[in-house]
């Protein structure tokens, strides 16, 4: 169940992003960079959504995150 500060602030966030152009290309570009950074890095995408169904998926990540 969600909280009341919580749906407060949702709404606010709602209202922020109808309203305000800069905050909509805000999100924008961030949803995008999300989306250049996920097709660089298909491999560590892939263990963290647990695709990989061993007990090495983690390890696999993180891995991937460290650069090696």
């Amino acid at each position: 169940m969600l909280t009341f500060p919580f749906r407060l602030l949702s709404t606010l966030a709602f209202a922020l992003f109808c309203y305000s152009k800069w905050v909509r290309r805000a999100v924008a570009g961030v949803a995008i960079s999300a989306a250049i950074v996920a097709a660089q890095h298909q491999d560590m995408l892939q263990a963290l959504a647990g695709q990989d169904t061993g007990h090495g998926s983690l390890i696999r990540a993180l891995s991937a995150i460290a650069g090696g």
